[in-house]
């Protein structure tokens, strides 16, 4: 019977959203930590290679792709009532936002981008020129390497698609009433 009780406690546990939004939290900052420490340390860090890459992404879809569905079933499921909820799920769809972003800014580092007619692999221009895809901008002073090419095009796509649902779910977010208690 004990191990009836427990086992529903932690059914519980894992039911709670603050526990997924802490979990969330946790895994994004290492996400982004090593993104940010191999974009702009590779070179002290032994050159940014492809099996770093490829870790980075592997964990970072992952993130993404887990905590994007989840944030949107929870929005639309209208979860998160309260103002301070409310509040919370901006910043975690911000930092999915970062998430994405940073991702594809190192995989410009390693398959680099074209500056003028050289050839560049600068921490700074890669973010740039991903924030400027990612938003489909596209100024065109900094355009993608021949082996860039695809990421560069999914990106933009990516990018289209995740703010149409970004800016789809904040609206949704904020339609819904909030309730003027403490829980999330």
């Amino acid at each position: 019977m004990e191990m009836r009780k427990l086992s529903n406690r932690v059914i519980d546990f894992f039911r709670s959203d603050i526990v997924w939004l802490v979990f969330y939290a946790a895994f994004a900052a290492t996400v982004v930590e090593r993104s940010i420490t191999w974009l702009f340390s590779s070179d002290l860090a032994g050159g940014m290679t492809l099996r770093v890459v490829l870790g980075l992404w592997s964990a970072g879809v992952i993130l993404g792709i887990l905590f994007s569905v989840w944030l949107w079933l929870a929005i639309a499921g209208n979860t998160f009532r309260t103002v301070m909820g409310k509040l919370m799920i901006c910043l975690l769809m911000l930092g999915l936002l970062c998430n994405w972003v940073l991702l594809y800014a190192v995989a410009y580092a390693y398959l680099g981008l074209i500056d003028g007619e050289r050839a560049v692999r600068e921490p700074i221009t890669c973010l740039y020129f991903s924030i400027v895809t990612w938003t489909t901008l596209g100024y065109g002073d900094v355009r993608p390497s021949m082996d860039a090419r695809f990421v560069a095009a999914s990106e933009a796509l990516l990018g289209y698609i995740w703010m149409a649902f970004f800016i789809g779910m904040f609206a949704v977010l904020f339609k819904q009433p909030a309730e003027r208690t403490s829980r999330f």
